[in-house]
């Protein structure tokens, strides 16, 4: 059984712009892109790396709601 099916989703997210794929295995190679890239920024008020954690997810939702970029900025 394919991994998609076995997650209860539908291949719907795009990744290098010809795999499809779910949400969340979307947000997982885009994070893991993002760490790979090393966009491991660093904020001086809570020392953690926020973009590379939170904008993979920020982006697999955005594209699955087709929110906008003015929906997605509100978002963040």
């Amino acid at each position: 059984m394919p991994i998609h099916e076995e997650e209860g989703g539908i291949l719907q997210l795009r990744l290098l712009e010809e795999i499809k794929t779910t949400t969340t295995n979307a947000a997982l190679v885009n994070g893991a892109i993002g760490h790979a890239l090393d966009y491991d920024d660093i904020t001086e008020v809570t020392k953690t790396h926020p973009t590379v954690v939170l904008l993979p997810a920020l982006l697999a939702l955005a594209e699955e709601n087709m929110s906008s970029g003015r929906d997605f900025y509100w978002l963040t």
